[in-house]
């Protein structure tokens, strides 16, 4: 799991999160997360990024179509970070 060693923005791990609930379902998600939270090579910034994709996971209900990605919210999220 490419999860980086900067913070992670919040779309990243929305994203993150949707494709692994597709491809795994939630409680598999939520199952290699915890294996790669207890590897003792994960640092403490990829601990904080798989702790905010796990609460993700847990809150966000993607057969709901509010929950899921948008992708021009992000393209414009990332215009705007871009810009500054």
């Amino acid at each position: 799991m490419g999860v980086t060693l900067r913070e992670c923005s919040d779309d990243y791990l929305h994203v993150l999160a949707f494709v692994l609930q597709s491809m795994d379902g939630e409680e598999v998600a939520l199952l290699r997360l915890k294996e790669r939270l207890d590897d003792p090579q994960t640092t403490p910034m990829q601990a904080k990024n798989l702790k905010q994709l796990a609460a993700l996971l847990r809150e966000l209900d993607f057969t709901d179509a509010k929950d899921r990605p948008i992708p021009s919210k992000i393209r414009d999220n990332l215009e705007k970070s871009q810009s500054k």
